[in-house]
């Protein structure tokens, strides 16, 4: 990805690069590293973020032992939140367990696999992300 390219906040070529952002970070150890996050760990994740102005929109990441790509159809974990809880979080104004904490984010499915996802945003490395990824997403 280029400095200058954007992507449409939810868009498919969103999703896709934020695959590509946090597949690129997985295989560098930055996220894993300071998370324990397990290097065979897998799981699909579906995002729904309602409230924007195209309506509600969702997308699938695929995590497979290191490699994070675009998916399809039942997710694992599902999570879902307004457009504005999810811009606060990728501006750094809210963090991701907070929204947890307070029920603006709403997440089912394997229990397990959010814990892990969980710890693995929370930390310096994971607000560095979701910063790159605000700094790609035009609104």
């Amino acid at each position: 990805m280029g400095s200058e390219e954007k992507w449409d906040f939810l868009s498919p070529e969103w999703f896709n690069g934020v695959a590509e952002l946090v597949g690129n970070r997985l295989s560098a150890s930055e996220v894993s590293d300071s998370s324990g996050w397990p290097d065979d760990f897998s799981t699909s994740v579906s995002l729904t973020v309602s409230g924007g102005p195209d309506g509600d929109r969702s997308g699938v990441w695929v995590i497979e032992a290191g490699t994070v790509t675009s998916g399809q159809g039942p997710a694992d974990v599902e999570l879902s939140l307004p457009v504005s809880e999810s811009r606060q979080i990728m501006t750094g104004e809210r963090s991701v367990n907070v929204a947890f904490m307070q029920g603006t984010l709403k997440a089912s499915g394997v229990q397990a696999d959010l814990l892990v996802l969980l710890r693995a945003l929370h930390g310096e490395p994971a607000r560095t992300l979701l910063a790159e990824v605000d700094g790609s997403t035009r609104y």
